[in-house]
């Protein structure tokens, strides 16, 4: 695959997961990430569920594609002993896909989630 193609199936990739759409992603994931998918998605969703993401650039190299992404949503869940609420918040991060044969065989997501915890009403305190 070209890395041109590779980019497209990774755009198809993180605009199904914003459409929720799991058989989309089933068909161009090996079955492993298709299942890490389902159980990420639903645990965003039982904290966010009006989670959305919007890609903001995407790199690909060989077999690699990262791409830069803005998300927002609202709390609705208890997240690292912060009770749900309501609060809106924005956070930036990185998605890195590998990908063989036209399919997507490995993830790694890195967002600021100490930010977003922040934005949630959490505070840090020293050790």
């Amino acid at each position: 695959m070209t890395t041109d193609q590779n980019k497209a199936i990774v755009r198809e990739f993180i605009n199904a997961i914003g459409r929720r759409d799991l058989e989309a992603i089933s068909a161009i994931t090996t079955p492993k990430v298709a299942a890490e998918v389902k159980d990420t998605l639903a645990w965003m969703l039982s904290l966010w569920n009006d989670h959305q993401g919007e890609i903001t650039d995407v790199v690909a190299e060989d077999d690699k594609v990262w791409v830069r992404l803005t998300t927002q949503g609202s709390f609705t869940g208890e997240w690292m002993g912060i009770a749900p609420n309501g609060k809106r918040w924005t956070n930036a991060g990185v998605g890195c896909m590998q990908l063989a044969d036209g399919k997507i065989t490995k993830v790694e997501w890195y967002f600021d989630s100490l930010g977003q915890l922040m934005q949630l009403g959490a505070t840090v305190k020293p050790g």
